[in-house]
């Protein structure tokens, strides 16, 4: 019976370390025009139900920030970043974890990501225009 017990506590043991849930890959940070995305895929075998959470890390006030519309992600794999990285100059970092029900990944964790230096900015457009006797000048993102 004692062998038996001990089975059972070697087993729970090991599954202790080796049943925490896979981490999600491939995460990507898209930004255009100051527009951020954040996107990942599914860890291999993914298992039904899992669902992801996104955090913000910044660096520069060393705080971790849940986003609320981030919290229980299912489909598409994409989290809206625009309002959290208002802060132009700030670096930061984004964690995002699989969970089911009370089992949880390690956090997976974007590179540095700075909203000025990575997001993508059209050029602008100049138009001037004749007006009378003088100039007229806009300028507008081209589309």
């Amino acid at each position: 019976m004692s062998a038996q017990i001990w089975i059972v506590f070697l087993l729970t043991l090991g599954c202790t370390g080796l049943c925490q849930l896979p981490l999600p890959v491939n995460l990507n940070i898209s930004s255009h025009n100051l527009v951020h995305l954040l996107t990942w895929d599914p860890p291999s075998g993914d298992p039904a139900g899992l669902q992801y959470r996104v955090q913000v890390y910044s660096l520069s006030d060393g705080t971790c920030m849940p986003l609320p519309r981030c919290e229980r992600v299912v489909t598409p794999l994409l989290c809206n970043l625009t309002e959290a990285l208002s802060n132009l100059q700030e670096s930061y970092f984004l964690y995002v974890w699989a969970f089911m029900g009370n089992q949880s990944s390690k956090p997976a964790i974007t590179e540095e990501f700075i909203p000025m230096d990575h997001s993508y900015l059209d050029p602008l457009c100049i138009r001037v225009r004749l007006w009378g006797g003088g100039a007229l000048r806009g300028s507008q993102p081209t589309l």
